[in-house]
């Protein structure tokens, strides 16, 4: 109950005495960036999707509490010098469109960004781009002068909060590989996959209806004999992660494919790019990716496919480089799988070895262009 509401029966509750939390939360930071020296901490998110989450009394969500929480602790972090190392960011909203409409308006003078979650789609939903893309274009519009990102999702297939029936299926992995393609492609800068591993929240009754209180949705299932298991989703997140790099400019790619073909293309700072290509069909696709302003360099392949999936953790090997006849690179895309192009230096590239890859934060300064 500290610092929370009595009587709130859910799972999270405003806090109940704003002072106190905004010291609270200032301390933490100034411990993690200052005397901890973590330079990995950009951003601050205060609650979890408080569009049903921020209950005060009698559990209701008061939105104009939730705005004096943000000026409180805007002018705590102020007060200590943090505000040029921290990002506030906003709303949070469980696709609540309203409720981001309402936290933009409301907190466009002290929030740097604002991101959504979603949990809606399948990967075999026909119109699965379309879904995305109105999903993300209705935010950037609505907010074009923050960025926005996907600050959480998953897909359609949540049993209750603590699993999902699709976790280790080779599906969900093209799933979020197409929800990534298509939300750069609509304007968004970034997404954050949940979660990164399995986790137990507490430890509970395996009869408890919440999976004996594991979070059972992650990239990595819970160990067994002691050994992390890599799930399809972790290949396909894995191969985003490593090249998308922060801060690159995202240009559409587009073409008479038939909605089965999500193509976005990637220049980093460097001036280096990396080309992503999801086939969401149940058939194989030749693809013709035209870059003339690639001039005539091999591109590196990686291929995310359901035949050459690893199971130890590493990510897939490159492939064979592929060269551009007459301006454009020629791909075979087979059914449901991803193929990535890049010509990014090995230091931006996965190191093999039995953890995880690094992680990616979120960036908030990629720009969006439209391209051919």
């Amino acid at each position: 109950g500290w610092l929370s509401f009595p009587g709130v029966s859910d799972w999270a509750s405003a806090p109940n005495d704003l002072e106190e939390m905004a010291e609270n939360i200032s301390y933490l930071l100034r411990y993690l960036c200052e005397e901890q020296e973590y330079t990995c901490v950009k951003g601050l998110i205060l609650q979890n999707e408080p569009s049903y989450s921020f209950q005060t009394a009698e559990g209701k969500v008061d939105f104009d509490y939730y705005v004096e929480y943000y000026r409180k602790v805007k002018a705590r972090l102020d007060q200590e010098g943090l505000s040029e190392k921290i990002l506030l960011i906003g709303s949070d909203d469980a696709q609540n469109l309203p409720w981001f409409q309402r936290s933009y308006t409301a907190l466009k003078d002290i929030c740097g960004a604002f991101e959504s979650h979603n949990y809606a789609w399948s990967y075999d939903a026909p119109a699965l781009d379309l879904l995305v893309q109105d999903f993300v274009k209705e935010r950037v519009e609505y907010a074009p002068d923050r960025p926005f990102f996907f600050g959480e999702f998953g897909d359609g297939s949540n049993q209750g909060a603590y699993s999902a029936g699709s976790v280790d299926t080779y599906g969900r992995g093209i799933y979020i590989a197409s929800v990534a393609v298509n939300a750069f492609k609509a304007g968004a800068t970034g997404l954050s996959y949940w979660p990164l591993h399995d986790v137990y929240y507490y430890m509970g009754n395996p009869d408890d209806g919440n999976n004996g209180g594991l979070m059972s949705m992650g990239l990595m299932g819970y160990p067994e004999d002691g050994q992390w298991r890599y799930r399809p989703t972790y290949y396909a997140w894995g191969l985003l992660c490593n090249y998308a790099p922060m801060g690159a400019q995202i240009y559409d790619i587009t073409g008479e494919n038939g909605s089965v073909i999500d193509a976005v293309a990637l220049k980093s700072r460097e001036g280096r790019w990396s080309i992503f290509c999801v086939n969401r069909s149940a058939a194989s696709q030749a693809v013709q990716i035209q870059a003339d302003g690639l001039g005539n360099q091999a591109m590196c392949s990686y291929l995310y496919s359901e035949n050459t999936l690893p199971v130890d953790g590493n990510l897939p090997q490159p492939g064979e480089d592929v060269l551009p006849a007459q301006g454009a690179y020629p791909l075979s895309l087979p059914a449901y799988s991803m193929m990535v192009l890049t010509n990014l230096p090995e230091a931006y590239r996965y190191m093999p070895g039995p953890a995880v890859s690094q992680e990616t934060p979120s960036d908030y300064s990629n720009t969006n262009d439209d391209g051919q």
